[in-house]
C-alpha cells in the first residue's frame, strides 16, 4: 500500500470511530451542534488526528464527565495521549509527509470537547497558547541553565570571548530560530 492510501484509511478509521459515539452524542443532545456541524467536525478532527479509534475513545471518556468544564489536567492527559497515538499510528504507517502539529492537536482536541458538549475554555483556563507554552515549551529553568552552561563551554572551548551585546544578540537569534 502506499503511504497515501494508509493515510486516508487511517483517517477513515479515525472518522468512523468518532461518527458512531458523535451521532449517538447529537441524539442524546449532548452537544450542541447539529448533525452537519458533527459530521464536518468528525471529518476535520479525522485529517488532523489520523489514530484510529483513540479521538474515540476521547470523545467518549469526555461525555462521561458531568457538567460542562473540563479540568486542565484531563486536558492536558488527553492531549499527550493524543500526541503519542499519532506519532505511533504516523511511524506503523510511515507516512513522513504528514506532521500533526501541536496546533493541530489542540484544535483537534477542542472539537472534540465541542463535540462531547463541554466548554473549550475551561480546559485551557489560561488561554491556549499558554497552555502550548507551558505543555510544549516547558518553561524550565534547569533545562535553560543547562542549555547556558552548554553555550558557555563551547565559547571557552573555542576561545571565543563574546561582549555582553554579542552574547545577548546570540541568545535572541537563537530565540528567533527556534520559534521560526
Amino acid at each position: 500500500m502506499s503511504p497515501i492510501s494508509d493515510q486516508q484509511r487511517a483517517t477513515q478509521e479515525t472518522a468512523e470511530s468518532l461518527q458512531k459515539i458523535a451521532k449517538s452524542l447529537a441524539l442524546q443532545k449532548l452537544t450542541q451542534l447539529s448533525l452537519p456541524e458533527v459530521d464536518a467536525v468528525v471529518d476535520q478532527v479525522a485529517k488532523i488526528i489520523p489514530a484510529g479509534n483513540v479521538p474515540g475513545m476521547i470523545l467518549s471518556g469526555l461525555t462521561r464527565i458531568s457538567g460542562r468544564n473540563i479540568q486542565p489536567q484531563k486536558a492536558k492527559q488527553d492531549i499527550n495521549i493524543l500526541f503519542k497515538e499519532v506519532s505511533i499510528f504516523l511511524e506503523q504507517i510511515k507516512y513522513g509527509a504528514f506532521f500533526a502539529g501541536p496546533a493541530g492537536i489542540i484544535w483537534g482536541y477542542q472539537s472534540l470537547l465541542k463535540l462531547a458538549g463541554k466548554d473549550p475554555e475551561s480546559a485551557f483556563p489560561e488561554g491556549v497558547w499558554q497552555f502550548y507554552v507551558d505543555y510544549a515549551l516547558r518553561e524550565d529553568t534547569a533545562r535553560h541553565a543547562s542549555e547556558t552552561k552548554g553555550f558557555d563551554t563551547v565559547l571557552s572551548q573555542n576561545r571565543i570571548r563574546l561582549t555582553a551585546v554579542d552574547r545577548v544578540t546570540a541568545w535572541v537569534m537563537a530565540s528567533e530560530t527556534i520559534l521560526h
